[in-house]
């Protein structure tokens, strides 16, 4: 009796076993596919935010690139400043130069008239001439040009002086008005990995020519470009870009 007892106790025990190993691999097999399930998630979470990551990197990447092309406009545009300010200077003294040449000029020609002892008599020419009468302008381009074909005529169509009203901002053209010598100047900027050539033409002759170029270096150039040149009445001036410009 005891005996059968003792291996019905030793069954019911090994029952029990069973049954707990089996209750722990159901268990290991559910929190297995917990793990996976959230691990799946985790990843694709984890793929969201490189993702993201990587957004906002390009995004600062382009502010930095826009921060540095306004820091080079900002530049550019105080040189032109500087260059705007130089021509006023030189522009001013053409001026004050011419003004004295006339004054000059109107006293030696009373001084012959009173040394032959006749009267003065106003000075008369079959040909307009300056006669106290200044001209000059300065104007600029309101907006620059991405691709400039050869030969094209760069029109500074905001003119902020215009005595004389000589230059036509739509045509691009100085006619001189009178006989006399004319001082022309001129500034052309190019952007990041560009060039131009550009000539001042009097009616169809290049009589001046500058090139700027910025073409193998990333950075913006400026180039200025003067001459004087002795006009008659009705000739024609103009800035044009260079034959060799592409």
């Amino acid at each position: 009796m005891k005996f059968g007892l003792f291996g019905f106790l030793i069954s019911v025990l090994a029952v029990s076993v069973k049954s707990e190993t089996q209750n722990i691999k159901i268990h290991d097999l559910m929190l297995d596919e917990i793990q996976n399930k959230h691990y799946a998630k985790i990843l694709k979470l984890e793929t969201m935010v490189m993702a993201m990551n990587e957004q906002l990197n390009r995004q600062d990447e382009k502010i930095r690139s826009q921060n540095e092309r306004i820091h080079e406009q900002q530049r550019r545009l105080n040189d032109q400043d500087i260059q705007i300010r130089k021509h006023d200077r030189q522009i001013n003294d053409v001026v004050q130069h011419v003004s004295e040449l006339q004054d000059s000029t109107i006293n030696d020609e009373s001084q012959n008239q009173s040394m032959r002892g006749s009267k003065i008599s106003p000075l008369k020419q079959s040909e307009p001439r300056l006669n106290g009468n200044i001209v000059a302008f300065y104007g600029y381009m309101s907006h620059g040009e991405s691709q400039p074909g050869k030969h094209q005529i760069l029109d500074f169509d905001v003119v902020k002086t215009n005595v004389g009203l000589a230059y036509n901002k739509y045509s691009g053209m100085f006619t001189a008005p009178v006989n006399g010598v004319y001082v022309f100047t001129w500034t052309v900027s190019t952007g990041m990995h560009s060039y131009v050539y550009s000539q001042l033409v009097i009616n169809s002759d290049p009589f001046g020519a500058i090139q700027t170029d910025s073409d193998e270096v990333s950075d913006y150039h400026t180039s200025t470009g003067s001459v004087v040149a002795e006009l008659n009445y009705g000739d024609v001036v103009y800035i044009r870009t260079h034959p060799l410009n592409s």
